[in-house]
């Protein structure tokens, strides 16, 4: 036994555990069986992780290895000692790390000069597995003894663990709804309560599902809670910081908004119900339908929710997806309440007129995805500095309730056109999208710019969720900016499904995708936007449309935007939006020529596997019906993951024909891949070295094609690819991989 243990051990085993045991917190929890674990084995690191879906894990705690820190998710490769101790009934005793042959190292540990090493698991409630990991750089530090004050230790961990979470799920139950984590019907209640006590001119919107009962019916309970988790975090995004939302029961949802909001935020949410969803082995679509109720002189909670159900019940009778809103009767306007709260002021004319004629606007910069130089800056409009309406999404709203959006728009780009900018940065300029097609208004624009001098490129920003409220305005708006030589961009690309038909009749020069949409929950909708984009810039005379990822926050982002072949970048990674006179564009140069450079061979773009794992999910996403076809050329048997089996297992049932192509794919049986027809290539043959997926459909069609790269990157395997979408080259592609079968 260790001297540090039996130092100890000369305390009662109560007092070596009392902080564990006392935590008030579970964050506080994993750092005190960190620090026991480190004081009490007289080891060098000790790193505690929580297990997640898809071979991943997040750091929870850790002693000694800064790289590791709390909230990072690092992957659990399948010969690692985590997942050998996983597998091995929760503990693996390595005497000399480097020397294993039970699996393979962490290249980490091995850096750090760690010998011995100690991987012990953790059972959480709710069948989730936690791994603590204790390291030492001594040669066979650890004996019989060591493990077992490990094992006595993890035992109580598990337990504190398990109370606090209880502890943690009693709480949040009297506020949260326990399935889909949004407000509970008690807590939503209050805070419509508290709206009205304060006198704010509020809406409600009560969302009742379309088509879920068919779910339920169909597919079971547990399909049908799912469901409702996929749509409340939809919900939830499309929501912002506009209002409050809660589930009040079944498949009934309700958001609380500024009554200024409630028309528009109906129709975005009716989308969001409406992209496609995986249930199963299939793929439904549900909607909504949506009573809008806007307060009433002497409404209380009660009498506003019941208005909002009539509405809702008379928008259902018109069919699925509808919104009815209700009609104020009553010319006077909703009084203040007297309790009304001084922190949060109902807008008047004079505020907007005050705010407008402080206006200031931010700017943030957008990059070079390769060279990571300042290509353009976008302009955003603010209220002056600690004003009421300083919020951009207040003061739009106040703006259009008074009328007053034209003349805070006019405002707004006057400011931008008076920017001082260097040679060969565009001004990007977000217009509310019906403006330009007012001729008076637009004259005054174009006065306004040619007063000016500005001389940089322009491009106006047209937001995707406004494109088909009034398609004639949209283009007629589209044409004035056309005519003053401006560039036209679409923005929040793949917010609805239905506006990527946008792309098409608007023509844009620049589309904007969301990062949001990299992680998305439903790959199926991912993989349309991202087949969509690629379509309609593989067409001859849009070529050089530009691509901008917006909302890059990580080096990750920065990654996946070019693998989804971005020109441009914008995000806080480089710059947060600010004033005009506290931009260094030298500075965000500098800092982004620190960042990892896109890598290229021989001008193709580049990717690691997993990379191209996501890449690849999202092409096979697009097979949904049986009149599809899956190709995939997997290089290798030992390529074919246990997560790539239960994948194009669930694709077969679904799809007519799901073939796949390696070396000594033969090896695998019909039972280890039901319904997939496998074909063997020799080692030697040229797609041993290839990756490609091919999905193809009577109404689209889209490729992956890769070819390994020869790296000295050990493990780190990068590929050259490309993806396809022009129907005689995935049609072609699809040919070479179906002569194999």
């Amino acid at each position: 036994m260790n001297t540090p243990i039996r130092e100890r051990m000369s305390k009662t085993t109560l007092d070596v555990l009392t902080p564990l045991i006392d935590c008030a917190t579970e964050r506080a929890g994993w750092i005190q069986c960190v620090e026991i674990a480190h004081d009490l084995l007289d080891v060098d690191i000790v790193v505690a992780i929580e297990f997640t879906q898809h071979e991943r894990a997040v750091v929870r705690a850790g002693i000694g290895f800064e790289v590791l820190t709390p909230g990072l998710v690092i992957p659990i490769a399948p010969d690692s000692q985590a997942a050998y101790a996983h597998r091995q009934g929760g503990i693996c005793v390595s005497g000399d790390l480097p020397t294993e042959t039970r699996f393979t190292p962490s290249g980490f540990l091995v850096r750090e000069g760690i010998r011995s090493s100690v991987s012990i698991t953790v059972d959480l409630p709710d069948d989730q597995v936690a791994m603590i990991g204790v390291h030492s750089r001594r040669l066979d530090h650890f004996d019989d003894a060591d493990v077992d004050a490990l094992r006595s230790l993890i035992a109580v961990f598990g337990s504190a663990l398990a109370r606090l979470r209880r502890s943690d799920e009693l709480a949040l139950s009297a506020i949260y709804d326990p399935l889909t984590r949004l407000m509970n019907r008690a807590t939503i209640m209050r805070h419509l309560d508290e709206s009205l006590e304060s006198g704010s001119p509020v809406a409600v919107l009560l969302i009742d599902l379309d088509g879920f009962k068919t779910v339920n019916d169909l597919y079971g309970h547990g399909a049908g809670d799912q469901a409702l988790k996929t749509i409340a975090k939809r919900f939830e995004r499309c929501m912002g910081a506009r209002g409050k939302l809660g589930r009040i029961g079944g498949d009934e949802f309700l958001a609380i908004v500024h009554d200024s909001d409630g028309e528009t935020l109906a129709g975005q949410l009716i989308g969001h119900a409406e992209e496609l969803m995986a249930v199963q082995d299939s793929t439904v679509q549900l909607s909504a339908s949506i009573g809008v109720a806007r307060r009433r002189v002497g409404d209380d909670a009660t009498g506003l929710l019941e208005r909002a159900d009539r509405l809702m019940y008379t928008a259902k009778s018109h069919g699925r997806g509808q919104a009815h809103n209700d009609v104020i009767v009553d010319p006077r306007p909703v009084s203040l309440a007297p309790a009304r709260r001084s922190d949060d002021p109902v807008p008047t004319l004079d505020d907007v007129e005050e705010a407008i004629a402080g206006l200031t606007i931010v700017v943030q910069p957008v990059v070079d995805a390769r060279t990571k130089r300042v290509r353009a800056v976008e302009a955003l409009t603010r209220g002056p500095d600690g004003h009421l309406l300083e919020s951009p999404d207040r003061l739009f709203a106040a703006a259009t309730t008074f009328s007053r959006l034209g003349d805070l728009e006019l405002a707004s780009k006057r400011l931008a056109f008076d920017l001082e900018l260097d040679p060969g940065v565009d001004l990007y300029l977000n217009v509310e999208p019906m403006l330009p097609a007012s001729e008076s208004w637009m004259a005054q624009l174009r006065q306004a710019w040619h007063a000016s001098d500005q001389r940089a490129s322009i491009t106006v920003e047209i937001a995707e969720r406004s494109v088909l409220q009034s398609p004639g305005r949209l283009l007629a708006a589209v044409d004035a900016c056309r005519s003053l030589g401006w560039k036209i961009a679409l923005d929040d690309v793949g917010g609805r499904s239905e506006n990527l038909a946008a792309l098409r009749w608007i023509d844009p020069d620049v589309v904007k995708i969301d990062m949001g949409l990299v992680g998305n929950d439903n790959p199926a909708h991912a993989a349309h936007v991202v087949a969509s984009v690629s379509a309609f810039r593989s067409a001859d005379r849009r070529r050089d449309v530009t691509i901008i990822a917006e909302g890059v926050e990580t080096i990750e982002h920065t990654r996946a935007a070019d693998v989804l072949g971005a020109d441009l970048l914008q995000g806080h990674l480089f710059a947060r939006p600010t004033s005009p006179d506290r931009l260094d564009i030298d500075a965000v140069e500098q800092w982004g020529a620190t960042l990892p450079q896109p890598q290229r061979v021989d001008g193709d773009r580049t990717a690691t596997k997993d990379e191209l794992v996501r890449l690849s999910r999202q092409v096979e996403a697009s097979a949904q019906s049986s009149d599809c076809v899956l190709l995939a050329s997997v290089q290798h048997r030992d390529h074919v993951t246990e997560r790539t089996r239960r994948q194009y297992e669930g694709i077969a049932r679904r799809c007519g024909f799901v073939g796949m192509i390696g070396h000594r794919l033969s090896e695998l049986d019909d039972v280890q891949l039901r319904g997939v027809r496998l074909a063997d290539i020799d080692a030697h043959d040229p797609m041993a070295r290839s990756w490609q997926v091919i999905a193809l459909s009577p109404d689209g069609s889209i490729g992956l094609l890769a070819t390994e790269l020869d790296t000295d990157d050990g493990d780190d395997r990068r590929f050259s690819y490309e993806i396809i979408t022009r129907p005689s080259e995935v049609e072609a592609a699809a040919r070479n991989l179906l002569r194999h079968f």
